[in-house]
């Protein structure tokens, strides 16, 4: 809303009326463009279903993690982890349940990681979460996420259904030269979970 006032009585002419007509005219649509533009950034970096980063933007934030811990000589560790039978969800129920399952999952997620925590969707049912502490904490971080995910059904247009994850983890070794090494060795740990029965947590 904009207000002109004068004490003056008859202040303000037709002419003067047009001009503030014009400059809430301008004011509108500098406002329409910068929620525009709001918008578009969420959609350069945040996943639509899930609100969570998006690949391309978590693996650049992720980059920065990496060079800083180096750099510092802290501590960095990944998880990755993934819904388990997340194809029989989507066969059995359908795709738009099999979406409610992945985003009730990371908001789950994102109860119990701190700001800090860099989280994101790094493909389907799968999230990458880097986190600046050693190996013996993220194993206990990993543990509340699972729990978190398998503690209450999660509540879709078909009904409850029963979710668990399986999760893998790898913390940053000093021989470590680039970040998709220890993205690699998260998913090899995942691979491991799931090997050994599914929801459950390993590490490598």
């Amino acid at each position: 809303m904009l207000v002109v006032a004068s004490r003056r009585p008859d202040a303000y002419t037709d002419a003067d009326a047009g001009i503030v007509a014009a400059l809430a005219g301008q004011a509108m649509v500098a406002y329409d463009k910068a929620g525009l533009f709001e918008r578009v950034r969420q959609l350069a970096t945040q996943d639509d279903l899930t609100g969570v980063a998006n690949r391309r933007h978590l693996l650049e934030q992720a980059e920065k993690l990496f060079a800083d811990a180096i750099r510092a000589c802290r501590d960095l560790s990944a998880i990755m982890l993934d819904i388990d039978h997340f194809k029989q969800v989507n066969d059995t129920f359908g795709h738009q349940v099999g979406d409610e399952v992945i985003a009730a999952v990371a908001d789950r997620l994102r109860s119990v990681l701190h700001p800090g925590d860099l989280v994101g969707r790094y493909g389907g049912e799968e999230f990458l979460i880097v986190i600046p502490a050693n190996g013996a904490t993220v194993a206990a971080i990993a543990e509340r996420l699972r729990t978190a995910v398998n503690a209450t059904p999660v509540s879709t247009a078909t009904g409850l259904l029963e979710i668990t994850i399986s999760a893998g983890i790898s913390p940053r070794h000093n021989s470590d030269g680039t970040l998709t090494a220890l993205i690699g060795r998260a998913d090899q740990a995942l691979y491991l979970a799931k090997k050994q029965g599914r929801n459950r947590v390993a590490t490598i």
